[in-house]
């Protein structure tokens, strides 16, 4: 039997990749997760049991778990291709509030966030901004080399 929580999850999942057919999901081994947690798959699977959906171009990753979305988007972009990341994202957070009712909070502004709001948008970008110059003085060269999400 499914569990209406899972097709809730899948639901949102499906409209996602609808929505930005880029978004992939990354395909959990759960036989693997078994052996480095020391247990069976089917335990690695209530422990993991998320849906990631990542896309490469942009790096946009979004995290569907039982009772929250966490969307990540990574501090490599620039004018028009962060434009194109931003659209993305707030495309993505649109289509999860519609699915979910969830209201969507960015940790970074400190405060609940509307999708279809202008201020939210632009101020969301300067902050984005603002931080990807912080970053971009830690990071040697600015250069990244692989995916962000594969860091072996």
């Amino acid at each position: 039997m499914v569990d209406s929580v899972e097709v809730a999850k899948k639901r949102v999942s499906d409209t996602l990749q609808d929505q930005l057919p880029a978004l992939q999901p990354f395909p959990f081994d759960y036989e693997i997760l078994a052996l480095e947690l020391g247990t069976d798959a089917a335990e690695a699977w209530r422990r993991w049991r998320h849906i990631e959906l990542n896309e490469d171009k942009s790096g946009l990753q979004i995290t569907i778990h039982d009772s929250h979305v966490d969307i990540a988007l990574p501090y490599w972009h620039s004018g028009e291709a962060a434009e194109d990341a931003f659209r993305k994202l707030w495309k993505c957070v649109g289509v999860i509030q519609e699915q979910t009712g969830y209201i969507a909070y960015d940790p970074q502004l400190d405060r609940e966030i509307q999708g279809e709001s202008g201020s939210d948008q632009s101020d969301g970008a300067r902050r984005y901004a603002r931080t990807k110059a912080a970053v971009e003085k830690m990071i040697p060269n600015g250069e990244r080399t692989r995916p962000w999400w594969k860091f072996w």
